[in-house]
């Protein structure tokens, strides 16, 4: 039996839909939104197409065959209001009804725009051609595209900033801080004139203590000299200054010093030096080496 669209059929239809229509839409949209959507969305957009399928039966509960005119819309408010998005599959987009089953693609027609998913709920109003009023209620709808749209998110590059992150959500063990170093690989000639041994760019991702270690290997090439060592900062300040003792003798006098210093680093980029010069007379330094480790107490950022 086809259903022509008259206000008595759709009184029936709406006193006999098996079970309520907006239940059995709003159920099956769960099963094939996410199919026809998937390759429609990009990451983090809205739906503006979605699948959504129902069934329509007689007053004795025989199901309809063939097809029918069916507008859907909108609204963010369960009854009343003014629809957000309408759209009408009526004349050549007439639904058609196989043994009480349709299945109809909303948005194809009209595009569902992005703002009506900012609503916090949004309800499915739908109605039959040739009659006056929208089949009552109205059906939650926002739950089943917004669900999709979440499984879908993703972060853009960039877009997490320092002032979108509460203090102290990011715990020191997801922060990798890393441990700096560099060392040289051969004898350097030095002299009165300050010398440059070491250099070590750091990039500090939040004010920090960093634990300075300084290993150095030093001789004199005449007794009663010493060496000087500087560390400092990119910006020449003095970081920790340094004297290696007087040697005892010249070319056989060979020193090993090591310096410890915790020191603390603002955020950003910096550049650590280690530099010498001798109190007079030459030297050479046989080895040096330096690390740079993050030294976070417990219950710092």
């Amino acid at each position: 039996m086809i259903i022509q669209p008259s206000s008595i059929h759709v009184r029936s239809i709406l006193r006999h839909l098996v079970p309520n229509i907006g239940s059995i839409l709003v159920m099956l949209a769960v099963l094939f939104i996410h199919d026809v959507q998937a390759a429609e969305l990009g990451a983090g957009t809205s739906p503006s197409v979605i699948s959504y399928q129902g069934r329509l039966a007689t007053a004795g509960g025989l199901a309809v065959n063939g097809s029918m005119g069916l507008t859907f819309r909108f609204y963010s408010v369960q009854s009343g209001g003014t629809a957000l998005w309408t759209e009408a599959h009526t004349g050549t987009n007439v639904v058609p009804i196989n043994n009480g089953l349709f299945n109809v693609l909303l948005g194809s027609i009209t595009p569902i725009p992005a703002s009506v998913w900012s609503n916090p709920t949004v309800y499915l109003g739908v109605q039959v051609e040739g009659d006056s009023a929208e089949l009552s209620p109205r059906e939650i709808i926002s739950a089943v595209p917004m669900a999709m749209m979440t499984s879908n998110i993703t972060i853009p590059d960039g877009s997490v900033t320092n002032t979108k992150i509460a203090d102290a959500a990011v715990s020191n063990q997801k922060i990798q801080l890393g441990i700096h170093s560099a060392h040289i690989t051969s004898e350097m000639s030095i002299g009165t004139t300050s010398t440059t041994i070491l250099t070590v760019p750091i990039n500090v991702p939040y004010n920090a203590n960093y634990l300075i270690v300084l290993n150095l290997s030093t001789v004199m090439d005449e007794a009663g000299h010493r060496v000087q060592v500087w560390i400092v900062d990119e910006t020449g300040t003095g970081i920790q200054n340094y004297h290696i003792p007087q040697n005892i003798a010249g070319n056989d006098g060979t020193t090993s010093e090591s310096y410890v210093k915790i020191h603390p680093f603002t955020s950003g980029a910096h550049t650590v030096k280690v530099t010498v010069s001798t109190t007079g007379s030459t030297g050479r330094v046989r080895g040096a080496e330096i690390y740079i480790i993050p030294f976070v107490q417990s219950g710092t950022p």
